[in-house]
């Protein structure tokens, strides 16, 4: 079974593209011999046009393992025409991809980034300071947004085109995504959706990813009051030698409360949710759907740039393999070189 492209990563520190092999010799269309006669690390160099690192991933999957089903490769051809004869579905095509693709890394530093702790500075792409909120918020919406925006789009009428919409659309249906809009409850089970908490009075906290909790913060300032009404002082009063007193007393509080509360998320909440994320079979498959999408604009854009006529080709199902060309160019050599 074919893996998703996250799962083709789950070993790595960091996305990459070329992840691909050739399938051994009698089991795919191309083997090692094949792949290093054709030279498709060449290829892909040529034909990449693809904007995101998902649709440079599918790409170079399809190219090292081609599909070996005429019905396949007729969808895809479909869904190309698809999107180049109808302006209306190439602009949000190309506006869903363009937008994936200017957030697409905030999701892979979320799922793939190093922590630095509290007081470390990120110096690399992949490093992730603080406690991690910010990264955190920034790589779920650059999901939750690629799923909207799918939503948001009329259904494509060509099938390959539907499945791909819909492998981006039904990650909404996952628990995955359930845990990305919120609320998070951390209980004795672990984290938890609010489907899965559903009918359960278990004792829970709720995970927000912020610093600033009013309810913790409410708690400690009525404990805090509950003191001095209990035990009166002077020490809170408005006066000068009041205020000295109460820094005195605040300061290390509010020193204690950031560390203390961030690193809880962190280890508790942030890091565990990612390690969630990470090895989601749903979330795999979208970000499968995202490069396939970006893997049709890639093809259309490679066409319109060769700088000679392209067509696509008509497959035919024989007994013999056969190929019929006219007027056929090096597609690397000739690529920009109308005189080749």
């Amino acid at each position: 079974m074919q893996q998703n492209v996250l799962q083709s990563w789950s070993d790595d520190e960091w996305p990459v593209v070329r992840k691909s092999k050739p399938l051994p010799t009698g089991e795919g269309v191309l083997d090692q011999g094949a792949f290093n006669t054709i030279e498709v690390d060449e290829l892909f160099d040529t034909v990449n046009y693809a904007s995101t690192v998902a649709g440079q991933t599918v790409l170079y999957r399809s190219l090292t393992r081609p599909p070996d089903d005429l019905d396949t490769i007729a969808a895809k051809q479909a869904a190309v025409r698809e999107i180049r004869d109808n302006p209306d579905v190439r602009a949000n095509v190309e506006n869903i991809v363009a937008n994936a693709a200017s957030s697409e890394n905030r999701l892979y530093l979320l799922l793939f980034g190093e922590f630095l702790g509290g007081f470390g500075t990120a110096r690399e792409d992949n490093q992730i300071e603080g406690y991690g909120y910010k990264q955190y918020r920034r790589g779920i919406n650059a999901v939750l947004n690629l799923v909207g925006a799918i939503h948001n789009s009329g259904t494509p009428q060509t099938p390959y085109l539907q499945s791909v919409f819909n492998k981006i659309g039904d990650f909404a249906q996952s628990n995955d995504y359930s845990l990305m809009v919120g609320p998070v409850y951390n209980s004795e089970k672990g984290l938890q959706s609010k489907e899965e908490r559903r009918n359960s009075y278990a004792p829970a906290t709720i995970f927000r990813p912020t610093l600033f909790k009013p309810l913790l913060i409410g708690l400690l300032l009525a404990a805090i009051w509950g003191l001095v009404t209990i035990f009166p002082t002077d020490m809170f009063q408005f006066s000068k030698d009041g205020i000295s007193v109460a820094s005195v007393f605040f300061l290390p509080l509010m020193l204690a409360y950031i560390p203390v509360i961030g690193g809880y998320d962190r280890d508790n909440c942030i890091i565990p949710l990612r390690t969630i994320f990470r090895n989601s079979a749903a979330l795999g498959e979208m970000l499968d759907g995202l490069g396939q999408l970006d893997e049709l604009l890639s093809f259309i854009k490679y066409a319109e740039a060769y700088g000679s006529e392209t067509v696509l080709p008509e497959m035919r199902a024989t007994e013999r393999h056969a190929m019929q060309l006219a007027g056929a160019k090096n597609p690397v050599l000739g690529h920009k070189n109308p005189d080749y």
